[in-house]
């Protein structure tokens, strides 16, 4: 045999061994149980997720002290997201193949690209309800909470009759100051305890963070999940706070859903729900919204994807400027959350979830889907009005007490 020929056979079996040796150190690590990090996915892609990496521990609050910068490029939609510098949490090869499911979890379908639609895909242990397949994990954690809030001086449960989640947003101080001096004040109404709480996703500047706190450290009424805080994750805010309520606040007879920018009356709503005629289980009531036709151009506020929700038209739900659930629908449909596709709408997303549940939401002529202009007349048995400014809900507020003491 030539010196050539050895060479080349040489060379040939070194190939060989090194192909060898690599395919058992990739065995080896794959039987780690290891999951390689990846790098930061766009977050044009529906499947990235925009969350703290280090997630607070249960039952722990804590706030954000470093951030991590996204690459260039980035595109939310949000009015108050910064794209300089938001929490992320890194994608794993798995995490990028995840779908999104059909609504009920049996049939799969492509992830769609909405740059609006942030989804958590690890779920915590509690997010499992053994009733389905977890394809909609709610696995985010507390930046800050009010864990007292349903809680006596002693740590003991309060008898809350109502536990109200308004969703805000950082930038919304005036809103949420007017609501805490005006229709938010009471704690008791016709003897029935009330607990007010604003619901926050993270938006990623620093300062208005900080401001947040503050608030939380005066007032003592605020929850902030590590999600980012955009108009289409919405659906993120309610079931954080049907989350909540189940594991904070599961003594709450009500739980109410309304936002920053409504006038309500919880002297109305409790008449209500005090009601000899009101259920106090599988109780949902509202605005209800019946044959409402998705939306399918993209650069409609509520647009919905075929890809998301084929059908030509929603089930009936209760719009959520306002709406009411009793303590078990609360439960149930946070539950019932964990294994249904996720909907970038709220409303729908709960009527969904009620749909699914056989639960059939009522309508209430004296919840609004619009603003009602003020009078002591209509406002009588109102129960809610929309499109709200701080002046307008002080000046109602006023003339409400004006003729509570008359």
């Amino acid at each position: 045999m030539t010196r050539k020929n050895c060479l080349l056979i040489a060379t040939i079996w070194a190939v060989i061994l090194c192909q060898i040796c690599g395919l058992f150190m990739l065995l080896s690590y794959g039987n780690s149980g290891r999951t390689p990090t990846a790098k930061v996915a766009s977050v044009t892609n529906s499947e990235s997720i925009i969350q703290r990496k280090d997630s607070p521990r249960k039952g722990e609050s804590v706030v954000y002290t470093h951030n991590i910068k996204l690459s260039t490029g980035s595109n939310f939609t949000s009015r108050e997201v910064s794209n300089d510098s938001v929490p992320v949490k890194l994608l794993t090869s798995h995490d990028q193949k995840t779908s999104i499911g059909s609504i009920t979890g049996e049939k799969p379908t492509p992830p769609m690209n909405n740059s609006d639609v942030i989804r958590a895909v690890t779920p915590s242990s509690q997010d499992r309800n053994g009733s389905g397949q977890v394809i909609n994990p709610h696995g985010y954690g507390l930046l800050i909470d009010e864990p007292q809030a349903c809680l006596d001086a002693a740590g003991a449960p309060k008898e809350v009759f109502l536990l109200v989640f308004v969703t805000s947003i950082h930038a919304h101080i005036e809103q949420r100051q007017a609501i805490r001096e005006t229709w938010g004040s009471p704690r008791e109404v016709r003897g029935k305890e009330i607990v007010t709480l604003f619901l926050f996703g993270y938006n990623g500047n620093a300062n208005l963070q900080r401001q947040l706190e503050e608030e939380s450290r005066k007032h003592h009424d605020v929850l902030q999940e590590d999600f980012q805080d955009a108009y289409r994750n919405m659906t993120l805010k309610t079931i954080m706070g049907m989350k909540w309520a189940s594991t904070h606040c599961p003594q709450a007879s009500y739980v109410m859903k309304t936002d920053d920018d409504m006038y309500i009356s919880y002297d109305n709503l409790i008449k209500l729900l005090t009601n000899a005629t009101t259920p106090s289980t599988n109780y949902t009531v509202g605005y209800l919204a019946i044959r409402s036709a998705p939306r399918r151009r993209p650069n409609n506020k509520w647009y919905m994807p075929k890809q998301l929700f084929p059908d030509p038209v929603y089930p009936s739900y209760v719009t959520g400027g306002g709406y009411v659930l009793s303590n078990d629908v609360v439960r149930k449909v946070y539950e019932k959350s964990l294994d249904t596709r996720y909907l970038p709408i709220e409303d729908v997303f709960v009527g969904v979830c009620l749909k699914l549940l056989n639960i059939i939401p009522i309508g209430n002529k004296d919840f609004n889907l619009h603003h009602v202009n003020y009078s002591r007349k209509l406002y009588k048995t109102l129960i809610n009005s929309h499109g709200m400014a701080p002046k307008e809900m002080r000046r109602i507020w006023s003339d409400q007490l004006k003729a509570t003491l008359r």
